[in-house]
């Protein structure tokens, strides 16, 4: 199978590619926006969708100030941390009635992402991030819709309990549809919010029943599903040293819960030094160039 590695820089580049191809008008910036990505969504989706396009963004601004590399000097952090800040101003809520002419001229520019795509050069090389395929995107989406359908008519948990679960599964599964040029970091995000959610519930429900009774086949679907998206966005050792990279999160997930089922063990290669060159991909591994979306679909396929 191949495999698509992007990271933060990337992301936020395609996305200013994606807007650079709407031709200036006097729609409003939240409808141009909407229609660069391929999305129709409510006004509450919409806002949903900047505080995912602004959270990526900071982590951008962070990855971009912290990284020391001999290929980065200040005066090239400066220009990326400056088109950031420009891009960042796209974003806020009260550019969002402003006519996308207004928004072109003012906050968008396309040195930025040229800027930011010389950057996804050297950020590849400190957080490198696989980008999911279409095919395990409507996998994921279609078991999404089968474990919240599960969550509605389950009797084994309380009904205080199925709201938090149905909101995180629904949040992860707006992500996927419409984040197709996001990288897997913000689904795995999502993913630990559910772990820890689910988690949470069944220690609640488990202080309130007998030692006996019966764990909630409901509650372990749900940790399941976790499991097996994890498994998608897992990154095969030859491409990255995925432990490193997700701070632990996925091995405490898994091999700290003895109910959850184990994915099949892998070798993590050693850490590479800070200041090393990028490390040659496996001919599995591609450099993916930047989608054009339509429908909500990317075309970007392997």
């Amino acid at each position: 199978m191949t495999i698509e590695i992007v990271d933060p820089a990337w992301e936020i580049a395609s996305v200013i590619r994606l807007l650079l191809t709407q031709q200036p008008s006097n729609s409003q910036t939240w409808s141009t926006i909407q229609a660069a990505l391929g999305a129709t969504i409510s006004p509450s989706e919409h806002w949903e969708l900047m505080s995912a396009l602004n959270s990526r963004l900071l982590r951008l601004d962070m990855l971009a100030r912290s990284i020391r590399d001999k290929e980065l000097d200040d005066a090239q952090r400066a220009r990326i941390v400056q088109a950031i800040n420009s891009f960042s101003h796209v974003l806020r809520p009260e550019q969002q009635s402003q006519t996308w002419q207004h928004t072109l001229q003012q906050h968008l520019k396309g040195d930025d992402g040229l800027h930011l795509m010389w950057f996804s050069i050297i950020a590849k090389r400190y957080q490198p991030l696989r980008r999911v395929t279409d095919d395990e995107r409507a996998e994921l989406i279609a078991k999404i819709d089968e474990t919240v359908t599960g969550l509605q008519t389950a009797t084994d948990i309380p009904d205080w309990a199925k709201l938090p679960l149905s909101e995180g599964l629904r949040r992860l599964r707006f992500m996927l549809q419409h984040l197709l040029f996001f990288g897997c970091e913000v689904a795995i995000d999502q993913l630990l919010n559910i772990y820890n959610k689910a988690s949470a519930i069944e220690q609640s429900i488990g202080r309130d029943q007998s030692r006996t009774a019966p764990r909630s086949l409901t509650l372990l679907a749900v940790l399941n599903f976790v499991v097996l998206a994890a498994n998608t966005f897992w990154l095969p050792d030859q491409a990255t040293t995925a432990f490193e990279r997700y701070q632990g999160w996925y091995l405490k997930l898994v091999v700290e819960n003895p109910r959850l089922p184990k994915p099949e063990t892998r070798l993590l290669a050693p850490p590479a030094p800070t200041d090393a060159p990028a490390p040659a991909l496996p001919d599995a591994v591609v450099e993916p160039a930047v989608p054009r979306i339509e429908h909500g679909v990317s075309e970007n396929e392997q």
